[in-house]
């Protein structure tokens, strides 16, 4: 995600999933040739995380 974001000069955005998961979520939003693109990618849980059934 971040090699695309460095290739459409575009910032990514990454936080936790949600409130009961805490997987990274990243995403970028880009304009290319006029056409919006939206990426993004969902990372695994970090190891410590506590996730709640």
């Amino acid at each position: 995600m971040k090699a695309l974001a460095r290739e459409l000069a575009v910032e990514t955005m990454t936080r936790p999933f949600s409130g009961d998961n805490p997987a990274l979520y990243t995403s970028l939003n880009a304009m290319v040739a006029g056409i919006p693109v939206e990426a993004w990618t969902l990372g695994e849980a970090p190891a410590d995380a506590e996730v709640s059934a």
